[in-house]
This record gives C-alpha cells, structure tokens and sequence, in this order.
C-alpha cells in the first residue's frame, strides 16, 4: 500500500504546525486541512513539486510503501519506498554520527558550509 508521507518529514523538519506551515507557505486551507489530518487521497503533481521545494525533500520522501494485502515480489522497486519509523531512523542516524571520527565531522561541516 503506498500511502503519503508528509506528516513524517514534517516532524524531522521539526514542523509541529502542519497545517499552519502549509497554510503559509502557499497550501490552500482546505487542502492544507487534508493533508495535516492525513485525509489526503489524490494530490497533484504541482503541490508535489512545491512540497519538496519547501521541504528540501524528493518525491521519494512523500510517499510510504507497506506491503499489503497485495504480493508485491521482493526487489520490486516498491520496496525501496518501504521506510523505518522515525525514532528508530534517527538513532541509526545519531550512532553514525556519533562513529564518526572527529576530523571526518570537520570535513562534513566545511563542506555544509561551503554549500549554503
């Protein structure tokens, strides 16, 4: 079942207003309503695009894959949609950085730096 995403990314952009962030980033209340209660069914390739435009995201990001009741064979590209919960994802995240060797965290922050 592939089901929309965005409350998700929201919470790692440590959006906690979702509709309100919506709303003033150019999200129509009624859609912006749909969306922060996960109500959402249909949604257009343009409100895609703007999303990951504000979210700093892929397409990718915005939508889940959970196998249903439908046999989606393995190494299906479904599959790479498929994500962990957020918690679990972001202690992965904290270890790695945590291994990390202290002049490899240099060379991360001066590249990010150098980028912005």
């Amino acid at each position: 079942m592939l089901t929309f995403n965005l409350l998700q990314v929201l919470r790692v952009r440590w959006i906690r207003q979702p509709y309100g962030y919506l709303v003033r980033n150019g999200i129509s209340p009624n859609l912006a309503h749909k969306m922060a209660n996960e109500e959402i069914r249909a949604i257009r390739l343009d409100h895609i695009e703007k999303l990951c435009h504000l979210l700093n995201c892929t397409p990718n990001d915005l939508f889940r894959f959970s196998p249903g009741r439908e046999v989606v064979p393995p190494g299906h590209a479904l599959h790479r949609l498929a994500r962990k919960d957020d918690e679990q994802q972001a202690v992965e995240w904290l270890t790695a950085l945590h291994n990390l060797p202290l002049e490899e965290l240099r060379k991360l922050a001066k590249e990010k730096k150098e980028g912005e």
